[in-house]
């Protein structure tokens, strides 16, 4: 999968997450670093959530959602502005 064809999986999967959890703000890819099997992918929130744990909740359940109907595996790790 390339990278493009990632971060648009991405997008579709916190697109019908959001549906149900408004609170998700957009999530930007800054980064994709590749280890193995595994991907990790850097995302920044736009605009910037009031509240941390929330936003990182919802990070764990799209990367929930990612690897058990997608079968990718993905870490989401928060990043700042570039």
């Amino acid at each position: 999968m390339t990278d493009e064809q990632l971060t648009n999986l991405l997008q579709q999967v916190a697109q019908e997450y959001r549906a149900e959890n408004l609170d998700l703000p957009e999530l930007r890819v800054t980064a994709i670093r590749r280890d193995g099997d595994w991907l990790y992918i850097a995302v920044w929130p736009d605009p910037q959530p009031a509240r941390l744990y929330p936003y990182y909740d919802h990070l764990a359940k799209l990367e929930t959602k990612l690897v058990e109907e997608h079968h990718v595996d993905v870490l989401l790790v928060p990043a700042r502005a570039a």
